[in-house]
C-alpha cells in the first residue's frame, strides 16, 4: 500500500505540474502508514496460532491502511479537483494514461476496502477484497512501469506501444472489477473459500453467476496484463 501511494503521487505530479500533496504532509503520513507496522514482530511473539497473532494482525489491516491511504486519496482528488477549477487540467487530461491509471488505482481501491467491510466468515468475499486491493497495487505499478523502462531505455515507444501503455492499466483494472465483484457475488450468497471438490458445488444461481463473471473478469485482467508484451513482440517482429 505504501508503494502504491508512491506511485500515486509519481503519475499525478507531470499531470499536475507539482505533487499533490506537500513534502512535510507525505513525510507525516507515510510515517503514520509505516509506524503501526513495527508492532508486527511483537504479534509473532507467541507464534502465528496466538489470537494476539491473528486479531492483531486483522486489526493493522483494517485501521493502520484505511485511513491513511483515504487521507492521501482525498489529497489526490482534491488537487485534482483544484487544478480542474483553475483550468490547469482539461478534458484532453482524461485521455492521459497517468491520469486514468490513478483513478482506477483509486476505484480498485475503495472497492478493496468496501468488500473487506463486507466480510463476515471464510466466503469468497475474502479473495474478493484481496484481488480488488492487489489489483489496485498492480495497476499503479503497470501504469508506472513504461516510463520507468523507457528512462533505463529499454521501452522502445511508438504511437501504438504509447496508446497499448494506456489502455493496459484500465482493461486489466476493469478485468479486476469483474473478477472481484464475481468473488463478491458468490461470497454473499454463502460460497465458501478455500473448499475444493464436490464440496465446493454451487448451490444457488448467484453462486453459479459469481463464478462466471468471475472467470469472465479474470479472462479480461489477463488479456490486459499480456496485452503491451504482445505489443513489444508484434513491434519486434
Amino acid at each position: 500500500a505504501i508503494a502504491m501511494v508512491v506511485v500515486w503521487l509519481i503519475l499525478l505530479a507531470p499531470v499536475l505540474g507539482g505533487s499533490p500533496v506537500s513534502a512535510g504532509a507525505a513525510r507525516a503520513l507515510f510515517a503514520a502508514l509505516l509506524g503501526p507496522w513495527l508492532l508486527s514482530p511483537v504479534l509473532t511473539l507467541g507464534g502465528s496460532f496466538t489470537p494476539a497473532y491473528r486479531a492483531g494482525h486483522t486489526w493493522l489491516m483494517q485501521w493502520a491502511i484505511l485511513p491513511v491511504v483515504g487521507v492521501f486519496l482525498a489529497l489526490c482528488i482534491g488537487a485534482l479537483v483544484r487544478a480542474w477549477r483553475d483550468g490547469r487540467i482539461g478534458r484532453s487530461t482524461l485521455l492521459d494514461a497517468r491520469l486514468s491509471a490513478f483513478l482506477v488505482s483509486a476505484i480498485l481501491t475503495l472497492l478493496g476496502f468496501g468488500l473487506g467491510a463486507a466480510i463476515r466468515g471464510s466466503t469468497t468475499m475474502v479473495p474478493a477484497h484481496y484481488h480488488a486491493s492487489v489489483g489496485a497495487v498492480t495497476v499503479a505499478f503497470m501504469a508506472a512501469t513504461p516510463g520507468l523502462l523507457r528512462a533505463l531505455g529499454v521501452f522502445d515507444s511508438s504511437p501504438r506501444l504509447d496508446r497499448l501503455a494506456g489502455l493496459q492499466p484500465v482493461l486489466y483494472g476493469a478485468g479486476m472489477a469483474l473478477f472481484a465483484a464475481g468473488f463478491a457475488l458468490a461470497g454473499a450468497h454463502g460460497m465458501g473459500r478455500k473448499v475444493y471438490g464436490v464440496e465446493q458445488a454451487a448451490r444457488s444461481l448467484a453462486e453459479s453467476v459469481g463464478l462466471v463473471v468471475m472467470g469472465v473478469g479474470g479472462f479480461v485482467a489477463a488479456a490486459g496484463g499480456v496485452g503491451l508484451l504482445f505489443g513489444q513482440w508484434a513491434k519486434a517482429r
